[in-house]
C-alpha cells in the first residue's frame, strides 16, 4: 500500500483539492484522498480490461505514458502491481503546480525500483523536442 504522508495530504487538499471543491463543491480533502487513493487506480484498471477483454497479466511488460499524471499515484501502482513500464507528465497548470514535489519525491522514496521520475511542463505554440540524441 502506498502511504502518503500526512503533510503530502495537506498540500494535495490546499492545491488540488481546493481547485477541484471550486468546481465540483466537493469537500476539498475528500478530492485529495481521492485522487490519492490507489484503490480507485485498481478500479480504473479493471474498468480498462472489461472494456479491452485483456487479463491482469496482458499488462505485464507493456509501457503506457499518462498525459496529466496528476501526483503520480496511477503510476505507481501500475508499475507495482500490474509490471507496467509506466511513464507521466504532468501539464502545469492550477490545482498541480507542486505534484512533481508532492507525488514522484514524497510519496513513496524508499522503494528505489518504484520511483517515478516527473517533470512539470509547459504547454507552448511552439514545441520542441523534450529529448535530442
Amino acid at each position: 500500500m502506498i502511504r502518503v504522508p500526512d503533510s503530502i495530504l495537506r498540500r494535495v487538499t490546499e492545491t488540488y483539492g481546493a481547485t477541484y471543491e471550486a468546481y465540483s463543491r466537493i469537500p476539498a480533502e475528500k478530492c485529495a484522498r481521492d485522487v490519492l487513493d490507489e484503490e480507485k487506480v485498481h478500479d480504473q484498471v479493471a474498468l480498462f480490461r472489461g472494456t479491452f477483454g485483456l487479463k491482469p497479466e496482458d499488462l505485464r511488460g507493456e509501457r503506457l505514458l499518462e498525459v496529466g499524471s496528476g501526483f503520480g499515484i496511477f503510476l505507481a501502482v501500475l508499475r507495482r502491481d500490474y509490471g507496467v513500464e509506466s511513464y507521466g507528465l504532468e501539464p502545469a497548470s492550477g490545482g498541480f503546480v507542486s505534484s512533481r514535489e508532492d507525488g514522484a519525491y514524497s510519496i513513496s522514496p524508499q522503494n528505489e525500483h518504484h520511483r517515478l521520475v516527473a517533470r512539470d511542463m509547459t504547454i507552448c505554440s511552439n514545441p520542441q523536442p523534450i529529448v535530442s540524441e
